[in-house]
């Protein structure tokens, strides 16, 4: 094997593993929608995060990789559309010449997973009283959406790319996306039943860690381009940022399940544009993208770069998510009837609970008389149990 093909199986190898990595951060998201919301939907949320990211697989390699990194224009990639055989093996040759040191497949591997993480994100806002089906068509939607504005940044020959706008890992162009079609899902459905009061206060439910996930959603967009002391920096301001956030957001009177807006959109926005203060000029040579920062340059330059990336993304995004799922809500309505949502999706959509054991009557499960005396309380109604049914007497010969 020569050199040149050894470095290529190396490469693929660790994009591979890279990309199971971000793959698993499907889980996450599950995990923190369900750690977030109510028990009663906890089957729904994990059900339709590997639904839809199986169709946004097929999407994406149909039509969405390329629109993002086929050869094209500064607006959209024109080709690499249902890719076979031949683009996928191939290295650095159309319709992905992009990717120059991994065949296509590893490439379509790698950034169909970052497709599946913002569209992860859409969810969580949109969670407990969005019908299934909008999933579904929505995710074929937003990842149309989500490939054009990754071939304006992340593609040689985008047009954000060009003038030279810095977003390593994402702050850009997986979170605050994410955020904003969260943002206008949110919108549109209006909040869930008994989240704000009579008062119009928010019955909150604090999470800790959303503060941590800020800070990691910061610094995807600098990690590449600053040094570990910015890096510091950035991360602690994004987790001060969430926990202002979070319940300003709820203030305003949107009913973000998650916190996406906050954790995904402002600290996205923070980081997209902490990058452009921190950046190190020859950090920002070796990737061949952009210039220094404020701090290195005491030039603006950078920064109002990032600033016009992040105008462009939010007014197309925002926009094209807004007006699909408003289309969607006139035409056929996007929310639950009151009483599926107050039985919960589990049993009204999938016609089965998450968590069978607390509302079947079974032995030792929790809502029976069994558990009664430690005080667990009854979160929901248990299903009735069914009659006893009388065994009819034997026969007097059979009884002798």
């Amino acid at each position: 094997m020569s050199n040149a093909n050894l470095l290529i199986a190396a490469n693929t190898l660790w994009v591979v593993v890279a990309a199971i990595l971000v793959m698993f951060m499907q889980a996450g998201f599950a995990f923190l929608e369900a750690g977030l919301t109510r028990m009663k939907n906890a089957a729904h949320i994990a059900g339709k995060n590997v639904l839809i990211f199986g169709i946004c697989s097929l999407v994406y390699w149909l039509v969405g990789f390329g629109i993002a990194f086929g050869d094209g224009n500064g607006i959209v990639g024109m080709h690499g559309f249902a890719p076979s055989i031949g683009p996928l093996l191939a290295v650095g040759k159309a319709p992905y010449s992009f990717f120059t040191t991994i065949p296509g497949a590893g490439a379509y591997l790698f950034e169909v997973v970052f497709a599946g993480v913002s569209l992860a994100i859409v969810w969580g806002a949109m969670a407990e009283r969005a019908k299934l089906w909008v999933y579904f068509v929505f995710g074929v939607a937003f990842t149309l959406i989500y490939s054009v504005t990754s071939h304006w940044i992340w593609h040689s020959g985008g047009w954000l790319f060009g003038l030279g706008m810095q977003d390593f890992a994402g702050s850009t162009v997986v979170h605050y996306q994410g955020a904003l079609a969260a943002l206008a899902g949110a919108i549109l459905l209006g909040p869930r039943i008994g989240k704000f009061g009579h008062d119009g206060r928010a019955n909150p439910i604090p999470v800790m860690l959303n503060g941590v996930i800020a800070a990691l959603v910061a610094i995807t967009a600098a990690s590449g381009f600053v040094a570990p002391w910015a890096a510091i920096v950035i991360g602690f301001l994004a987790a001060a940022i969430a926990v202002v956030a979070v319940p300003l957001v709820e203030r305003i009177g949107i009913d973000d399940p998650i916190g996406a807006v906050a954790v995904h959109g402002l600290a996205g926005v923070w980081g997209t544009l902490a990058t452009g203060i921190f950046a190190v000029p020859a950090l920002a040579s070796n990737l061949a993208t952009g210039g220094g920062g404020l701090v290195y340059t005491g030039s603006f330059h950078q920064l109002g770069v990032q600033a016009l990336g992040l105008a462009a993304v939010g007014g197309f995004t925002f926009t094209a998510s807004f007006g699909c799922l408003w289309t969607l809500k006139r035409l056929w309505g996007i929310r639950v009837e009151e009483h599926v949502e107050t039985a919960g999706l589990d049993v009204s959509e999938h016609g089965m609970w998450g968590y069978p054991e607390f509302y079947i009557p079974v032995p030792g499960g929790y809502g029976t008389e069994s558990h009664g005396h430690l005080g667990v309380p009854h979160m929901h109604r248990p299903v009735r149990e069914p009659e006893s049914v009388p065994i009819p007497a034997k026969p007097a010969e059979e009884a002798a």
